[in-house]
């Protein structure tokens, strides 16, 4: 790659962050589709090209390269989605017809670990270190939360008075409303003490809570505010990865993965995450006679077939309706 193509790139990868944060999308999305389309312009680069091919081919001959290292089919479509928010989004270009050689899917069920093993690791699990890893695992269990937006639940959003939460910008920025377990009121209460306490220093310190989107440059009051401070923060500020100042951010994901896998060693049980717990309570509140469409609703799932891959289906619910004959053979 040539110098004047490095710093095409730089400016393409630029833009490109900056139109996802504009657009307010995640950082982990940040951190997905950078990566892909660098490696995807490096591959372009790599390579000569005849005159006036369109874009598509590439992508094309890209994503064939892709299959052909043996990726999984999710991970084709990742750089495919990163690529065309790449052309849509910053070059302002449409495509079309993009037809290259890509892993297929199966029609895959989601895992749910059996009643006893999720039993067994929910009475494990601990706290770890400083944090309330074992709440926040019992409270993805119970309610079937995923995992970064349990950890991204405010003071604002807890109403323990009438044993509601509401869940701020789940996965495709929708908000959902979510009825808390009364065996957990009384630790989620202990854990608001906790927070607030945390809040306390953070405003001495002179540290604001990070804010979603832009709304830190609009009232920058709010970010000293108790209702905007985390349910479950860090036990210290950090730096934010996009901005680089000083904020309090909330626990870190790792933190509860690996509380999950120390509650695994002393349970018994292999591989169960804190992903897995979701899978569970959707399983397990089919089974109790759960209507799938409120499982959809109380999950966040957009489409009903999403929904459907963590059910599992029970024969024995269907008898023959021919039984009712009494007929001998």
């Amino acid at each position: 790659m040539t110098s004047k193509q490095l710093k095409q790139k730089e400016r393409a990868l630029t833009e490109l962050r900056d139109r996802i944060r504009a657009k307010h999308l995640s950082l982990d999305t940040e951190r997905s589709y950078v990566p892909s389309v660098g490696k995807y312009i490096d591959f372009i680069c790599s390579r000569k090209w005849p005159d006036g091919l369109p874009a598509e081919r590439k992508i094309e001959a890209f994503l064939t390269s892709v299959a052909k290292s043996g990726a999984a089919a999710s991970t084709q479509d990742a750089k495919l989605h990163a690529i065309l928010f790449y052309y849509q989004q910053v070059r302002r270009e449409e495509l079309v017809n993009i037809d290259a050689l890509r892993a297929k899917k199966g029609d895959r069920k989601r895992q749910a670990p059996p009643f006893r093993e999720t039993e067994k690791v929910l009475l494990a699990v601990a706290d770890c270190g400083a944090y309330p890893t074992r709440l926040i695992c019992h409270l993805i269990a119970h309610c079937g939360l995923r995992l970064k937006e349990t950890l991204s639940i405010r003071l604002k959003d807890l109403d323990p008075d009438r044993g509601k939460l509401t869940i701020i910008e789940g996965k495709g920025k929708k908000d959902r409303f979510i009825n808390i377990p009364y065996s957990l009121l009384p630790r989620l209460a202990q854990q608001v003490k906790v927070s607030e306490a945390v809040h306390e220093r953070a405003k001495i310190q002179g540290v604001p809570v990070k804010l979603p989107g832009l709304y830190a440059k609009k009232n920058p009051a709010a970010s000293f505010h108790r209702r905007w401070f985390w349910l479950f923060p860090q036990i210290n500020p950090c730096t934010d990865p996009r901005t680089e100042k000083l904020v309090w951010w909330h626990c870190h994901p790792k933190t509860v993965q690996r509380a999950m896998r120390i509650a695994n060693d002393r349970a018994g049980t292999e591989g169960i995450t804190p992903h897995m717990l979701r899978h569970a309570w959707a399983t397990e509140a089919h089974a109790d006679g759960a209507h799938v469409r409120d499982i959809q609703e109380i999950m966040g799932h957009k489409s009903i077939e999403t929904t459907m891959r963590y059910l599992r289906p029970d024969p024995e619910r269907v008898p023959s309706p021919f039984e009712k004959l009494r007929l001998t053979a």
